[in-house]
């Protein structure tokens, strides 16, 4: 029985009947499928000798059923050009999306950099637990924003990537410094070991580096003690401190890869507040380790008060000693580092009375000094001056050594009035806080120190002139007193003591401290003036003044 082999010819217009065209097309009018005519008449399509049954993957009307239907061969011509065009824009949405992420590359059309690697400092010799480090350099330009994968390779030993027994702890530092970075890993193993750096994304393949691992020669760790040279632990500041390293028998320098290099950190007494090396605690640490293990030694300067705790500390060789303390007192004062200012943070005096103010003195280093290290004799030079420059009078500086609040207390007497400046110095230097402003007022009145000037330098005047004195008015310390003080006086006849008679007598302050007092003369002869207090008890200076008056001109 002859097979049936029935022919479902693929999709298109190339296999369409009557040359490609649908009924009642024209190659003008047909859609734009491209077609490959088919000439019955020519053609010995299907073959005579095979059976086949043309099965068009749509169905495509004759002239008949066209003249029927018409609306059947414009459906189907629509449907297949709506295909068409929906094939084209799903692949111009796939071009839409995938062209960006082309763009950043691992995959090969930006060009990658090159990679160099080599053991840092040449070393490829460890023991185990040491920390191997291989050092990266880029060759060429890179730029990680380039790159849609940050560079990451992989590290295989002996045929074991990443941690295994071989090596423990493998990572990478690529910082932002590509010229520092570095894979780094323990070895763990005793052996010859070969490394492998791959990386897929930059096309990385480097088997270039080996390295060998030793047995350390021995398996105890070396032991150390320390203790305060000669047993002195307590310092000033500023003092040199020693560590003696007392270092037992069975460490060998050679043994071990790291020298001995320890940290000293130190804690207040507390035990908190720690601060490793050079701090507000101590300074310039230095050691002596030198060829010779018996003269080991761990030195630093206190510069800091107080009670401290000692932890010396080294890693890779399991140092760990915390069982020294020291304490250090304050340094010799140095005296302009001290600080000065007002006892009772009063700076407001009237002439005569007492001033006090006290000076805080410190070392070298800041710390507040003490009797204990000082003693009693710590003498500042004391002065005041106006805001001007001048000379202004303290009296009676008395500087009387250490108080109970640990400062050096100072005394002296206020006398001159007005705002000034206390002067506070060591050698030319001033201390901090120097100089102190401070104001006096005047005291008060002293009749006796106040001092009469004349109008007319003459003791002899006309009869019926005006005779006129100015008054200054002080305190005891010479200070102008301002107001109107109520004066008294009497002009007395020589020979006879007989007040003589005046006229027009008038008072009025002139300028603040000054008064000035005039009369008329009514008769002649020798006469003395004397003025005084209103209870006539004490006279003002350059008393009794004598003069003469005259009838007549002179």
């Amino acid at each position: 029985m002859e097979k049936d082999r029935t022919c479902n010819l693929p999709f298109g217009d190339a296999f369409r009947p009557n040359n490609g065209l649908l009924s009642g097309d024209t190659p003008e009018t047909s859609s734009s499928f491209p077609y490959l005519p088919i000439d019955a008449a020519t053609t010995d399509f299907p073959p005579s000798e095979y059976n086949y049954k043309f099965k068009p993957p749509f169905h495509y009307a004759t002239s008949s059923s066209s003249t029927q239907n018409p609306s059947i061969l414009r459906k189907t011509s629509s449907t297949m050009a709506a295909q068409w065009l929906f094939c084209n824009a799903l692949i111009a949405l796939l071009i839409l999306f995938i062209a960006p992420h082309l763009s950043k590359s691992d995959d090969r059309s930006t060009p990658s950099p090159g990679f160099a690697y080599s053991w840092m400092d040449d070393d490829d010799e460890f023991y185990p637990g040491d920390i191997a480090t291989i050092k990266v350099k880029i060759l060429g330009n890179y730029q990680s924003e380039e790159y849609r994968y940050p560079f990451n390779p992989n590290i295989t030993v002996n045929g074991t990537m990443g941690n295994s027994s071989y090596v423990t702890d493998v990572h990478s530092d690529f910082g932002n410094d590509t010229n520092n970075w570095r894979i780094l890993f323990k070895p763990i193993m005793v052996g010859l070991f070969y490394v492998v750096i791959d990386e897929e994304h930059f096309r990385v393949h480097d088997n270039s580096l080996h390295f060998h691992v030793s047995p350390a020669e021995s398996n105890i760790p070396p032991h150390f003690i320390f203790r305060w040279l000669n047993y002195k632990s307590e310092f000033r500041a500023g003092e040199i401190a020693t560590i003696q390293v007392i270092v037992f028998e069975n460490f060998n320098t050679k043994t071990y890869k790291y020298p001995f290099n320890p940290n000293i950190t130190l804690s207040d007494y507390s035990g908190k507040n720690e601060k490793m090396g050079n701090s507000s605690y101590i300074t310039g640490v230095s050691y002596t380790l030198g060829p010779d293990t018996n003269k080991w030694e761990l030195h630093f300067m206190p510069i800091m008060v107080g009670t401290f705790h000692v932890l010396i500390t080294q890693e890779n060789l399991n140092v760990f000693d915390a069982s020294m303390s020291f304490s250090v007192t304050p340094a010799f004062i140095y005296k302009p580092a001290g600080t000065v200012s007002w006892r009772g943070e009063c700076n407001h005096f009237v002439a005569g009375t007492t001033a006090k103010i006290m000076v805080l003195p410190k070392d070298a280093f800041g710390n507040n000094a003490t009797r204990k290290s000082e003693g009693s004799n710590v003498i500042f030079d004391i002065y005041a001056t106006t805001e001007k420059g001048e000379d202004a009078k303290v009296l009676d500086v008395s500087q009387n050594g250490w108080n109970r609040f640990g400062g050096l207390s100072t005394n002296f007497i206020a006398a001159t009035s007005g705002n000034l400046l206390l002067h506070v110095k060591d050698k030319n230097q001033h201390l901090i806080g120097s100089p102190l402003t401070f104001t006096v007022d005047p005291g008060a009145l002293d009749v006796g120190n106040c001092v009469p000037h004349w109008g007319i330098e003459s003791k002899s005047f006309q009869i019926f002139s005006i005779m006129e004195t100015f008054i200054t008015q002080r305190d005891k310390y010479g200070n102008l007193i301002p107001g109107f003080y109520p004066f008294d006086f009497d002009v007395i006849e020589k020979g006879r003591y007989l007040s003589l008679p005046i006229g027009d007598l008038k008072y009025q302050e002139v300028v603040p401290g000054v008064q000035s007092l005039s009369f008329k003369l009514l008769q002649h002869g020798e006469f003395s003036l004397i003025i005084t207090d209103k209870d006539k008890k004490k006279q003002i200076l350059n008393m009794p003044y004598e003069f003469s008056i005259y009838i007549g001109e002179s």
